[in-house]
C-alpha cells in the first residue's frame, strides 16, 4: 500500500480535499434537517407528559446515542478521507438503519443531497486495478508470503553449498590417500635401498657411520650360504630351514690385520688367538676363583638343535667379549674397581658406588661403556635376571621394550629397543642381536652381539637400526670378610648412527650405563624371586 500512496498525484489530492470538505457539509446539513424534521416535534410532545425521571434517562439516552453517531461519522469520514477506494470502506448498515429508523425516512432535500453525494463519489473514484483474488493482501500476508520465499532459497542454497562440500571433502580425501600411498611407495623404495646398502644384508663395505670401525664390519664379515636355520621353539628340533644368513664379528682377515690407522684398541688389534668353543677365566686377585681353563660344555647345543651358522658366531663371541674386559682391566677386575683402566679406558667417576669407564673412538658414532662394582645379593638371582635378555627393561631405563626368541639352552635372538629421552637421544635406536651365555666354574658370562637374521624385525623409519659390538655381562663371586659379594662388569660397545651424542654428554651417559648394574641390585631387592 505504501507504494500505492507514493504514485498519488496532486490533482489526487485535491479531489481527496474537496470530497472531505463535501463529507463534512453533508453531514452539518444532515443534522439542521433532523432538527427541522416535524418527527422531532412529535417526540418532543409526549415527553412531557412523561415522568420526570424518564425524561432524564431519554434525556441522557439520546445525548450519548448522538454522541455515539457523531463519533462514529467522524471516524467514516476520516477513513474515507484517508482512501483513494470510498468503495472500499461503505457505510455500516446499522448506522444507516439506525438513521432511517429515527427519521422516518430520507426527506426529498436528503434524498438529493445524498443522490449529489453518490455522483461525485462515483465521478471522483480511481479505477481499481485489475486483481486476481477477492482481496487484496495485507501486508502481514505479503511479509509471509516473502519470508516463505526467502526461506526456500535459503533451503536450495543450503543443499548445493552441501553438495558442494561433499565433492571438495571426496576430492580431499582422494588426493590425501594419493598422497600417502605415493609416500608409502617412496618409503618402501627407500626401505629396499636402505636395507640393500646396508652392510647386515649385503656385502658392501660400507656401515651405518661409513668408518672403519663403525658399522658392521669393523670386524670380519662371514657369510655362510650353504647352512640351515633353527626353527622357533614351538616347532621340532631336528627341523631347519635353507637360506638363513647370519653376519658377526669373528677374528680379522689378513687385509683388515694389516691396517694402521686405529683410535682404540679392539680386538682384532690384539694377535693373540684363541680356541673359538673355550676361553680362559679373568684374571682376579681373589682366592676363591681358581684360574684354570675349562672348555664350554654347556653354551650350545647339539648341531640338530643350533644351525652351524650361529654356533660360528657364538662360539667367537664370548671370547671376545672376555678379552676386551681382559684387556680393560690390565689382567686383574679388581683394577676396575679401583678406578684403573687400560686400553683406551678413561675413568669418568663413581656413580651409585658402581665405577663407571668410558672409551673413545675416532668415529662419532662408536661409544664403549663400561661399568663395575660389587652387589649384595645371591648369585643364583642375579643371573636368572640377567640371562633373560627379554626382562631386560625391567631394571635398565634406558631400554624401552626387549624381546627374546631362544634357539638353544644357552643362545638367543634378542631384540632390544630404547628410550630416547633417557639416552639423550632425538630418535630411538633398535638393535637385533644374539646372546649367548656360559658357565665357567663360579663365573656365569652373558655376551651379545649383532647379527642379521631374516626372523629379526627389519629397519623402520620409526627408528635408527644401531650395531651392538661384543658386548657382556660377567658375574664372579668373591668372598669379602667372611662374605660372599657378587662382582659385577658391564660392557657394552655400540655404533648408534647418526646422529651422535653430544661430546659434552658422554661422561653422563656413561655414569647413567654403569648405574644399570645399582638399577639391577635394586630391582631384586623390590622384587625379590619366589623361592
Amino acid at each position: 500500500m505504501a507504494s500505492v500512496r507514493g504514485e498519488v498525484s496532486a490533482s489526487q489530492l485535491t479531489v481527496e480535499l474537496a470530497e472531505a470538505k463535501l463529507h463534512y457539509s453533508l453531514g452539518e446539513t444532515d443534522t439542521l434537517l433532523k432538527m427541522l424534521s416535524p418527527a422531532s416535534r412529535e417526540e418532543a410532545e409526549p415527553a412531557a407528559a412523561a415522568p420526570t425521571k424518564q425524561q432524564l434517562y431519554d434525556r441522557h439516552r439520546r445525548s450519548v446515542e448522538g454522541l455515539r453517531q457523531e463519533s462514529a461519522a467522524r471516524l467514516q469520514s476520516y477513513r474515507r478521507a484517508r482512501s483513494l477506494s470510498p468503495s472500499k470502506h461503505p457505510r455500516s448498515p446499522g448506522l444507516a438503519g439506525q438513521a432511517c429508523s429515527r427519521g422516518g425516512g430520507p426527506s426529498r432535500p436528503q434524498e438529493y443531497l445524498q443522490q449529489l453525494r453518490q455522483e461525485v463519489i462515483e465521478s471522483t473514484r480511481v479505477p481499481d486495478p485489475p486483481k486476481d483474488e477477492g482481496h487484496y493482501p495485507s501486508e502481514i500476508q505479503q511479509l509471509l508470503r516473502d519470508y516463505g520465499r526467502a526461506r526456500e532459497e535459503a533451503c536450495s542454497e543450503i543443499a548445493r553449498a552441501r553438495d558442494r562440500l561433499r565433492q571438495r571433502t571426496e576430492l580431499e580425501k582422494r588426493r590425501l590417500q594419493q598422497q600417502a600411498m605415493a609416500v608409502a611407495t617412496k618409503d618402501e623404495g627407500r626401505f629396499c635401498t636402505r636395507i640393500s646398502n646396508s652392510t647386515l644384508c649385503t656385502s658392501s663395505s660400507l656401515s651405518l657411520s661409513s668408518g672403519h670401525t663403525s658399522g658392521y664390519v669393523s670386524g670380519h664379515t662371514t657369510q655362510l650360504k650353504d647352512t640351515s636355520r633353527l626353527h622357533p621353539p614351538t616347532q621340532e628340533p631336528g627341523l631347519h630351514d635353507e637360506g638363513s644368513k647370519v653376519r658377526g664379528r669373528p677374528p680379522p682377515c689378513g687385509s683388515q690385520g694389516s691396517r694402521s690407522q686405529r683410535c682404540w684398541l679392539s680386538t682384532q688389534d690384539v694377535h693373540r688367538e684363541y680356541p673359538g668353543s673355550e676361553f680362559k677365566p679373568l684374571l682376579t686377585s681373589s682366592p676363591s676363583t681358581s684360574v684354570c681353563p675349562r672348555q664350554r660344555s654347556s653354551s650350545f647345543g647339539s648341531a640338530s638343535s643350533v644351525s652351524a651358522a650361529y654356533q660360528d658366531v657364538a662360539s667367537g663371541l664370548l671370547g671376545r667379549a672376555l678379552l676386551e674386559v681382559r684387556l680393560a682391566a690390565a689382567g686383574d677386575t679388581a683394577n676396575l674397581l679401583l678406578g684403573k683402566a687400560s686400553a683406551g679406558w678413561r675413568h669418568q667417576g663413581e656413580e651409585r658406588g658402581i665405577q663407571a669407564y668410558y672409551r673413545p673412538s675416532c668415529s662419532p658414532t662408536v661409544h664403549g661403556f663400561l661399568g663395575a662394582g660389587e652387589l649384595d645379593g645371591p648369585l643364583v638371582d642375579l643371573w636368572d635376571l640377567l640371562r633373560q635378555p627379554a626382562n631386560s627393561h625391567l631394571y635398565n631405563p634406558m631400554v624401552r621394550s626387549a624381546w627374546a626368541r631362544p634357539l638353544d639352552g644357552s643362545t638367543q635372538l634378542v631384540y632390544l629397543l630404547t628410550n630416547p629421552s633417557v639416552c639423550h637421544l632425538s630418535q630411538p635406536r633398535d638393535f637385533c642381536c644374539i646372546s649367548v651365555e656360559s658357565k665357567q666354574g663360579e663365573v656365569r658370562a652373558l655376551a651379545l652381539q649383532s647379527v642379521f637374521e631374516e626372523s629379526l624385525p627389519r629397519p623402520s623409519a620409526d627408528a635408527v637400526r644401531g650395531e651392538m659390538m661384543p658386548s657382556a655381562w660377567i658375574l664372579q663371586p668373591i668372598t669379602r670378610s667372611g662374605q660372599e659379594v657378587i662382582r659385577v662388569v658391564y660392557l657394552l660397545q655400540v655404533d648408534l648412527g647418526s646422529p651422535s651424542l653430544p661430546a659434552r654428554l658422554l661422561g653422563s651417559v656413561a655414569r647413567r650405563h654403569a648405574a644399570v648394574i645399582a638399577e639391577l641390585s635394586s630391582h631384586l631387592r623390590a622384587h625379590p624371586p619366589d623361592k
